[in-house]
C-alpha cells in the first residue's frame, strides 16, 4: 500500500505543476508540450496506481476465499 500512496502523491504534485504551467503566459508553444508532457505522465501512474491496487485487492479476495473467510 505504500507504493500507492507514494503514487498518489506523485500524482499530486504532476497535478499541481500541470496548474503552475497552464498559468504562466506567453511560449505557447512550449506550454502545450509541457501540459501534453504532464498530462500523459499524469495518465500513466493512475493506470499504474490502479493497477497495482486491483492486484492487491485480488490478492486480499483471494486470500479470504482460501481461508474461508
Amino acid at each position: 500500500m505504500h507504493v500507492v500512496s507514494m503514487l498518489d502523491a506523485g500524482i499530486h504534485h504532476k497535478e499541481k505543476l500541470l496548474k503552475q504551467v497552464q498559468s504562466i503566459d506567453g511560449l505557447q508553444h512550449m506550454r502545450i508540450e509541457t501540459t501534453a508532457n504532464f498530462v500523459g505522465q499524469i495518465y500513466a501512474l493512475t493506470e499504474i496506481r490502479d493497477a497495482i491496487q486491483d492486484h492487491i485487492e485480488a490478492m486480499i479476495n483471494a486470500f479470504e476465499i482460501s481461508q474461508g473467510m
